[in-house]
């Protein structure tokens, strides 16, 4: 039986003074670097039996911790044969690429400063980084310099975020009143080939799943613009009010992206919010070469990308920006006495 060095104090062991925290980095940064490079050399996918994993598991108690170094060697471990490798030479799957390494350098320093979000006043310098951030995806992706968003933890809450705010500024009443307010059934419009958590956001939102309308896509893939015509007619026809028209640019399955523009005038036409799910592709305003391919993002209420796809950062960073952040304060505000109105 091996023993085990005595454990420090929980405060101490949960607070370490600064010579042994120095001394965990190291170790940490040199068994993570280690691990990397069998990971490269290694098989894409897991490895770990999940039965093994849940024996292995089941000594861990509250009432029996362990050395930090053994759980380190042990999660690295599990985390080497347990996950896909995107970042070895042979994973061709999703388009989730291994996370650069500014951005990993990024995760550490947003875990030891642990910014509270909340208000802006809490956290002004992180608070102030988004932001600019987010002004300049908005600014190559041809929206007014007013623009604003936020980051988010993926690309489904961005999607949400939207549907929120077209069904906000739909009907003003529908903060208090929800869907009631509107006069009729609403409707959200995306291709077939949509990421298919916006059923799971129509049924968040409550405006329910029979609400998403599925357009037909043509040969290519890409999302038929006459189809989307005749369905939004029709449901206007039935007393239906059309709230949110998504094209894709890029869909999860081929990376086709929807006729931006032409969707755009019908969004217009009939009243709806456009917001252009670009997860995936909208990468592409990064690139002089590419961002062309997004032509009809520039009128855009709001959009959709995901920076840990193309952008390689850490798992999950997502971006929504609007047009309108007037409309995006609307429809999540809220106000404590525990925090000051102005942040």
């Amino acid at each position: 039986m091996t023993s085990r060095a005595p454990l420090p104090p929980p405060v101490a062991a949960l607070f370490p003074p600064r010579d042994e925290r120095e001394r965990i980095d190291e170790l940490l940064g040199r068994e993570l670097a280690e691990a990397t490079a069998r990971v490269v050399a290694g098989p894409v996918m897991p490895t770990l039996e999940r039965e093994r994993l849940r024996r292995e598991l089941e000594p861990f108690d509250f009432a029996r911790p362990r050395p930090l170094e053994e759980l380190i060697a042990w999660a690295i471990g599990v985390m080497e044969q347990g996950v896909v490798h995107m970042n070895n030479p042979r994973y061709f799957g999703l388009f989730n690429p291994p996370a650069s390494f500014p951005s990993q350098c990024a995760d550490r320093i947003s875990g030891a400063f642990n910014p509270q979000l909340a208000s802006s006043g809490s956290s002004p310098a992180p608070v102030e980084i988004e932001a600019h951030v987010i002004r300049a995806f908005a600014r190559r992706a041809g929206l007014p310099a007013a623009s604003g968003g936020h980051f988010t933890t993926s690309g489904s809450e961005a999607n949400y975020t939207a549907l929120v705010c077209a069904l906000t500024r739909a009907q003003p009443r529908f903060g208090t009143d929800g869907v009631r307010a509107f006069p009729g059934p609403v409707a959200m419009y995306t291709s077939r080939a949509c990421q298919p958590a916006w059923f799971k956001i129509a049924h968040h939102a409550g405006i329910g799943r029979a609400a998403l309308k599925l357009i037909d896509t043509d040969s290519s893939g890409r999302m038929h613009v006459a189809a989307l015509e005749a369905a939004v007619k029709r449901d206007r026809a039935a007393g239906v009010v059309p709230v949110l028209v998504s094209p894709t640019a890029g869909t999860t399955g081929a990376g086709m992206i929807d006729p931006l523009a032409e969707c755009a005038c019908i969004a217009r036409e009939h009243g709806a919010w456009y917001h252009v799910d670009a997860a995936w592709g909208g990468a592409a305003l990064a690139s002089e070469r590419l961002r062309g391919l997004l032509a009809g993002i520039e009128t855009a209420d709001s959009i959709t990308i995901d920076a840990h796809k193309w952008l390689a950062t850490t798992m999950g960073c997502g971006m929504f920006i609007t047009r309108y952040p007037q409309t995006l304060s609307e429809a999540f505000r809220v106000t404590a006495e525990f925090m000051p109105s102005s942040n």
